[in-house]
């Protein structure tokens, strides 16, 4: 798959911006599209309680997908700076390392996430009837934080390369796969809310697969070579100090609505239902 990397410091600044924004956005519409996607599939098929299991587990994982975020655009503009100076070396460093911590964080967000995912649940006042699918998808949902995690920290270095175009096809091909396991599952098999979760999380693995692969395969030393990994507790500091502000951002503005999905919950199943439908469609915007 060829595809050209952008340079902003060549020819006009405002055409390269939109070539290279265009794509970023192209991929934030097609994500909510399978989110919308999940919803209205669990609808059709599963009716308004495995809606409002999904839609209680909602805030936390988007508080949770904060951080990651916060991760890969800290790890992008380390990679950009020392891109835009020709220290390949230092981009070596700063690839394994980015992933490493990768690594570290999923591990830790994945066991912290499913041993307390049981009060988290109360503490937003979750319906008792709704309990059981709720904590299912949260926790199959967290078993895939690694995955995850992987997406999000290497599109962020594949972007700083100045390539906006595969992360968005490599989304494609993770949202397709989405929408034909969804419908396997939920449609035909009955599997119902975890049948989503685990759609989720193999597309997610899909889109990681991919990733890893473009990484393996960028130009010059600073390839990514799982085997050749060099931890640096300087690089990680570096990476930690950019992204660290950039999740605690995202999750400011998450937090409030996670305080306003748990007033949602106390109106009930239905209520929950609904506002999940919304919000899905509130995404767009």
């Amino acid at each position: 798959m060829k595809t050209q990397n952008i340079n902003l410091t060549e020819g006009s600044v405002a055409l390269a911006i939109v070539r290279f924004s265009v794509p970023i956005l192209l991929s934030n519409l097609l994500q909510q599209l399978y989110n919308t996607i999940d919803s209205a599939v669990l609808g059709w098929f599963a009716g308004p309680e495995a809606l409002a299991a999904v839609g209680s587990c909602g805030a936390l994982i988007n508080m949770l997908i904060g951080f990651f975020l916060g991760l890969a655009t800290g790890t992008g503009v380390l990679f950009a700076m020392h891109y835009g100076a020709g220290d390949f070396r230092g981009l070596k460093k700063l690839v394994d390392n980015a992933m490493l911590l990768a690594v570290a964080a999923a591990v830790i967000i994945t066991a912290v996430g499913i041993g307390f995912s049981v009060p988290l649940l109360r503490m937003m006042d979750t319906p008792e009837e709704i309990m059981a699918p709720s904590l299912e998808y949260l926790r199959i949902f967290l078993a895939g934080t690694l995955v995850n995690m992987i997406y999000n920290v290497g599109a962020g270095i594949i972007r700083a390369e100045g390539d906006s175009v595969r992360p968005l096809i490599y989304l494609a091909i993770g949202g397709l796969t989405n929408l034909v396991l969804d419908v396997l599952m939920v449609a035909f098999l009955g599997m119902g809310v975890a049948g989503t979760a685990i759609a989720t999380v193999a597309a997610q693995a899909v889109t990681a697969a991919l990733v890893l692969y473009r990484l393996c395969r960028l130009d010059g030393e600073y390839a990514f070579k799982p085997l050749r990994m060099e931890p640096d507790r300087l690089v990680m500091w570096d990476i930690l100090r950019v992204s660290v502000p950039c999740g605690l951002q995202s999750a400011m503005y998450n937090i409030s609505n996670l305080l306003v999905q748990v007033k949602i919950n106390a109106f009930g199943t239905i209520a929950m239902a609904g506002t999940t439908a919304y919000g899905k469609l509130d995404a767009f915007v």
